[in-house]
């Protein structure tokens, strides 16, 4: 990895972080205590900042340097894991969250702002506000996770208030973004049910627990097809959902504004693989994109496709 280049990202992302109009010499001289000669100096290359300049930089201006170094690799890809724990979080896990929610607030105003997803599983964000239905998805990743330890029964499984909070600007974040686009698999809630179905089988979930599941499967429903008719979503930005005719392996997800460009793929039930990668991003995108054309479109369109749709996934919660 060439230093020059790192360098430049640096250089790149301080300019990005300053409000405009401001000074960059004199407020890395201030944030650094260094005259402005030496500054320039770091700034043309010819000194090279040391590495506690950067992380000074980096904390006072709110600098990933993560990103800093990703963007530096030039020969390869680099993907990053979020090994997150989604029940008894630590302090590490929460910071993710608030660093998240950070990034979505930076981009509330952006009118380029862009998500696209091709999914076979519901995203988290529309989950969330369904308290039993998100308990569920912990549950699942807390069985699959949990390998020799004992697995916590679903009533059993909560979801700490401080965390709560935290989702619910998460939510508002995702539904500031002014374009969405969901690709869905068309079994996508036929595998939710079958997760539901296998868990009552070997008695995790209790029959009440299975009610309310129920309930708010039917009122999630309802508000995806409120969204569906509309064509917006409850902020008023715009909300594209197509139904595939073919079925995904897993989730891609890209999120794009003047602030940068992010990819993301979903492992191990509800961790993500994020990638700040240009090029990567360029072909998950197109990629996503040209899902379309296998797909149809029942958001504010299509409207028999829309009821037949939605029809069948009541009938697959009824089944339950």
């Amino acid at each position: 990895m060439k230093s020059e280049i790192l360098h430049d990202k640096l250089i790149t992302e301080i300019r990005r972080k300053l409000p405009p109009g401001a000074n960059m010499a004199a407020t890395l001289s201030e944030i650094l205590s260094v005259g402005k000669e030496a500054v320039y100096r770091r700034l043309r290359g010819e000194v090279p900042f040391s590495f506690t300049e950067v992380a000074q930089i980096a904390e006072k201006l709110g600098i990933s340097l993560n990103e800093v170094v990703e963007s530096g690799i030039s020969d390869g890809a680099l993907f990053r894991l979020h090994d997150i724990r989604f029940l008894s979080p630590r302090e590490y896990d929460y910071k993710h969250y608030h660093n998240c929610v950070k990034k979505l607030k930076e981009i509330e105003s952006d009118p380029k702002s862009e998500l696209g997803s091709s999914s076979n599983t519901l995203p988290q964000h529309l989950l969330i506000p369904y308290r039993t239905l998100a308990r569920f998805c912990r549950f699942k990743w807390q069985y699959q996770h949990c390998f020799n330890e004992a697995v916590v029964p679903f009533n059993e499984t909560e979801i700490p208030e401080r965390l709560e909070a935290i989702e619910k600007e998460y939510v508002h974040g995702i539904n500031s973004i002014k374009t969405v686009t969901y690709i869905w698999d068309r079994m996508i809630f036929e595998y939710m049910v079958n997760d539901i179905k296998y868990f009552m089988r070997v008695q995790l979930i209790r029959e009440e627990d299975v009610r309310k599941l129920k309930e708010e499967l039917y009122a999630l429903i309802d508000d995806i097809e409120d969204i569906a008719v509309r064509g917006t979503n409850a902020l008023g930005n715009k909300v594209h959902i197509y139904v595939a005719n073919t079925n995904f392996e897993t989730t891609y997800t890209y999120a794009e504004s003047s602030a940068g460009k992010l990819s993301l793929l979903r492992v191990f039930t509800l961790n993500t693989a994020t990638s700040t990668d240009g090029q990567i991003f360029d072909c998950l995108k197109k990629w996503i994109l040209s899902l379309r054309r296998l797909s149809i479109l029942i958001s504010e369109c299509g409207e028999m496709q829309r009821v037949q749709f939605f029809r069948r996934q009541r009938e697959l919660v009824d089944s339950i």
